[in-house]
Parts: structure tokens; C-alpha cells; sequence
């Protein structure tokens, strides 16, 4: 399996450090930035060419502002979380689908068995 690279995103620290945790037991996802705000989202992406971005939504409208993206970098999987972490919406060629409450570890698992771009 091919390594996944990953953006990291504007998470509640706790549930940051649950999925840091997950994450070293992974050997084919491969954190290559984190987004301390919305601003720098362009810049990372552009930079690092994730397949797969990990981003908690602020506000429920913010899914919106980011629809532009979903369908520019169509090879990224987009894990969206709201709700405090507690509500997982999935973004694939931009196609949402809303996948409810998933721990930590279910959601890493989750992204390590979809398949993001070939980097």
C-alpha cells in the first residue's frame, strides 16, 4: 500500500493528540503539516500535496467556503469534523458523505482503507 501523505487541521488538542496517537501505529499515513487556521489551508496544500486533509470545521458554513477546493484538488480526500470532533462528514471527489461519530482510532482507520491520490 502506497504511503498517504496527510494534512492536519485546526483540531481540538485532545482529540488531536488521540489521532497523533493512532497515527503512529500507522505506517502508511505520513503527517506532512498542520494548519494552525483556515488562512493557511492554500499554502500547505499547494506545498505539500496531500492526499488526505483532517479538518475540523469551525462553523457549519465553513463547509461552504471550502467547496472550491474539494473540486480544484480533486485527488485529495477531504475527513471534515464538526461538532466538537464528534460528527465525520467525508469528501471524495466531491462527494460528501456524512459518516456520524467515529472514535479516534475508527477514524484513522477509516482513512488509512479509503484510497487517497498517488503521490
Amino acid at each position: 500500500m502506497a504511503m498517504k501523505r496527510m494534512l492536519l487541521g485546526m483540531t481540538p488538542r485532545l482529540l488531536q493528540d488521540l489521532v497523533m496517537e493512532c497515527l503512529r501505529q500507522r505506517t502508511e499515513l505520513q503527517v506532512v503539516g498542520e494548519l494552525e487556521d483556515e488562512s493557511s489551508l492554500l499554502a500547505l496544500l499547494d506545498q505539500h500535496e496531500p492526499d488526505v486533509i483532517l479538518l475540523t470545521l469551525p462553523e457549519p458554513v465553513a463547509r461552504i467556503r471550502l467547496e472550491s477546493l474539494f473540486t480544484a484538488h480533486p485527488d485529495v480526500t477531504w475527513w471534515l469534523l464538526s461538532d466538537g470532533g464528534r460528527q465525520v462528514e467525508r469528501v471524495e471527489r466531491a462527494a460528501l458523505q456524512k459518516l456520524g461519530q467515529l472514535s479516534p482510532q475508527e477514524l484513522v482507520d477509516a482513512i488509512a482503507s479509503i484510497s487517497g491520490g498517488a503521490h
